[in-house]
């Protein structure tokens, strides 16, 4: 059986209502986190309520480092770098919790960008005050990357010459550090976003040679696999009959492409396109060959070039 708002807000009131008769500090914590759950799902855009609920399970923050989150089976199960990294408490489970909620429902309005840092801070001060700086090194990369790649403005926007220099300083500040090779992931993810493959390249072997037993090194390898294969990106601007348009042709360890120009022997309005046919089966069945050029594919940024239709 289905909630309907009306059921959802009746549970909510017993909920917030066994939440006030409980006395047990972690069961009304668990509780006022489900309390802001329901509600941010019912009702993103009355996010405070949801935040004041995510902040009240957190309150009794002693009680809860001292629970680990093995101890309250029915809520969680045990993943590795819970394990490993995080200490494994209840109020690292709760924080995390709460920030993944807001990130997937929050709607990314300043409330919820100011609350998520807020609670990331309070995860990273944690960390910093028991000397785990492996859950302190992952806690601001997963920030900061989250930063950069939703464009988030508050506190602050970060611009990519920021990001960089906050990650050039943290490899620093954390070298020798086991999940140190976790930043030289993200920093090489960074790059191949922006299809920088020769600075992706560099900071990969730099990552494996710094941490060879880590982990993470072996995301490393992947990524180096990755970058070391050839590709061709074409894209172009929509042609038209005695127009000119533009190819963008990007590639990697490729040194040359053809590149075939087909006219469809077709109308616009013709009933084929809406049989969804693959491209090459298209231009099989179709197509006539117009023109064809040879290219040469240095390692270079994204080349241009003009045709006429």
């Amino acid at each position: 059986m289905g909630l309907t708002p009306d059921s959802l807000q009746r549970e909510l009131c017993r909920l917030n209502a066994w939440a006030a008769e409980e006395n047990d500090p972690l069961q009304k914590a668990v509780l006022s986190f489900l309390s802001g759950y329901y509600k941010l799902e019912s009702a993103p855009q009355e996010v405070d309520s949801a935040l004041y609920e995510f902040d009240r399970a957190v309150k009794d923050k002693e009680v809860l480092l001292g629970v680990a989150t093995t101890d309250f089976r029915p809520m969680v199960e045990q993943g590795k770098w819970s394990q490993r990294y995080f200490g494994d408490n209840m109020y690292d489970l709760l924080l995390r919790q709460s920030i993944f909620q807001l990130l997937w429902n929050g709607g990314g309005n300043k409330a919820v960008q100011l609350a998520v840092f807020d609670k990331y801070e309070k995860l990273i001060a944690q960390y910093e005050a028991v000397g785990n700086r492996d859950a302190e090194l992952l806690t601001r990369l997963e920030r900061l990357m989250y930063w950069q790649r939703n464009g988030w403005r508050y506190p602050q926007q970060l611009s990519d010459e920021q990001v960089l220099e906050q990650l050039q300083a943290w490899a620093k500040a954390y070298d020798g550090v086991d999940a140190c090779a976790a930043l030289y992931v993200s920093w090489a993810d960074f790059y191949h976003q922006k299809q920088d493959f020769v600075s992706e390249m560099k900071v990969i072997e730099e990552g494996i040679k710094r941490s060879p037993s880590s982990e993470f090194t072996a995301d490393l390898k992947d990524k180096q696999r990755i970058v070391c294969m050839p590709s061709l990106s074409v894209q172009v601007t929509h042609p038209y009959p005695q127009a000119e348009a533009e190819l963008r042709v990007t590639s990697k360890n490729l040194k040359g492409a053809t590149l075939e120009w087909y006219r469809l022997n077709l109308k616009a309005s013709s009933s084929v396109f809406a049989r969804n046919l693959e491209h090459a089966d298209l231009i099989k069945k179709y197509g006539t060959l117009v023109d064809k050029v040879r290219l040469d594919l240095p390692d270079t940024p994204p080349t241009r070039i003009r045709f006429l239709c």
